[in-house]
């Protein structure tokens, strides 16, 4: 029964996590007419599962320092309150971090189940979740200067050709990287209890049938996206969240993305940035971390 019960919640948090970030994924080849609805959709699920199948196993390390002493229940309570904050974030139309809610749910549980927890690995995550969004505002400031000088000089048909070729390839290598790294680190987790099948259909209903929300809200919260800022933004997020994987570090496409977006929002004169909803992201990143932390250890010492 608990293992059906993983599966289930597995399945539900990768169809949910799947839709979610396909707007981030896919969401400017489509808005900007590059490729159609579906051959959007399909870039990004592929990218997941080819993401899944040749890297899903690197966040394995990271796990068993968060939570050494596995078991299906511990699992469940992780998934489900991951489940949960996911849900409610969805309701909120704010831009979530799976990586983060997952990870400091697996360090509540871990915490209540009295297992022993690197706590230098767990430091150097939180590090990075801090450090790695900074860093990318300001790289992605100083890359679109440099690219949107370099555009001035050149032959703009020609770039903009350029760019919407190199945009379909990064969709897909973003979807990958989210592939390898967050449905990784949540197959690593249930992978004694559920099969991967069970991944790749959940990739593919919630890729198809949970993503229309968020690519109609692409952009909407935060400033409209063009071309050469979807380009720098996606090669950037992407860069980083492979570099995560490499380090067995769980890290979100999401994280990456609007962090870049706000370096890009940096780059116009005018400095259009939304502040009020950069700081109310940031406040659910953080709240929804210490929530995940709290509902998890809660919950293990009650059940």
């Amino acid at each position: 029964m608990i293992y059906l019960i993983v599966s289930l919640l597995a399945f539900a948090l990768v169809a949910l996590l799947s839709g979610n970030n396909l707007a981030v994924c896919s969401g400017a080849i489509i808005s900007g007419r590059m490729v159609n609805r579906y051959l959007g959709i399909s870039i990004a699920a592929v990218g997941y599962i080819t993401g899944l199948l040749l890297q899903g196993n690197l966040l394995g390390k990271g796990l068993m320092t968060i939570l050494p002493i596995s078991s299906p229940f511990l699992v469940s309570v992780s998934l489900a309150v991951s489940t949960l904050i996911f849900v409610i974030g969805g309701l909120l139309r704010v831009p979530q971090s799976l990586s983060i809610t997952f990870t400091m749910a697996l360090l509540g549980v871990a915490i209540a189940s009295g297992s022993a927890i690197n706590s230098q690995y767990v430091s150097l995550i939180i590090a990075f979740w801090i450090a790695a969004p900074i860093v990318t505002v300001f790289l992605t400031f100083a890359v679109l200067r440099f690219a949107t000088a370099s555009m001035r000089k050149a032959n703009i048909w020609k770039t903009l050709g350029k760019v919407k070729i190199a945009l379909i390839i990064l969709s897909f290598l973003s979807a990958l990287t989210l592939g390898a790294n967050t449905i990784g680190l949540l197959y690593v987790s249930v992978k004694a209890y559920a099969s991967i099948w069970i991944f790749i259909v959940a990739i593919l209903a919630g890729s198809f049938f949970l993503s229309s929300g968020p690519l109609r809200r692409i952009g909407e919260q935060i400033l409209p996206i063009r071309y050469m800022n979807a380009l720098v933004s996606q090669a950037l997020s992407a860069a980083l969240v492979e570099l995560a994987t490499l380090g067995s570090l769980p890290f979100s496409n999401t994280q990456a993305f609007t962090a870049s977006l706000y370096g890009a929002a940096l780059s116009y004169k005018t400095k259009i940035i939304l502040r009020g909803t950069a700081f109310t992201i940031l406040f659910t990143w953080v709240v929804t971390a210490v929530l995940s932390l709290a509902i998890g250890y809660v919950a293990v010492k009650v059940i």
